[in-house]
């Protein structure tokens, strides 16, 4: 649910530890890279674009489908509310 924010996070930590963002001309396979892949879905757009909710965060739309919110807010659980 909003992947990119957690892409931004995942980059954030990859450069903090020394890897740059692979690009399309760099052969070197002993360089420190990495290339996060697609597709990458994004419930939260998929939710604006297709919903008749009024907002679009993961409680709202646990509400709309009647969804438990037990355990919101846990990785586990925010995955499995997702699929």
């Amino acid at each position: 649910h909003n992947v990119q924010f957690d892409i931004s996070h995942i980059r954030s930590v990859l450069n903090r530890n020394g890897y740059e963002e692979a690009q399309r001309i760099n052969k070197d396979d002993t360089e420190k890279t990495y290339k996060i892949g697609y597709p990458q879905i994004d419930t939260c757009a998929l939710a604006y674009l297709f919903l008749p909710t009024e907002r679009q965060n993961l409680n709202a739309l646990r509400e709309y489908f009647e969804i438990s919110t037990d355990r919101a807010h846990s990785a586990d659980t925010d995955v499995e509310d997702c699929r």
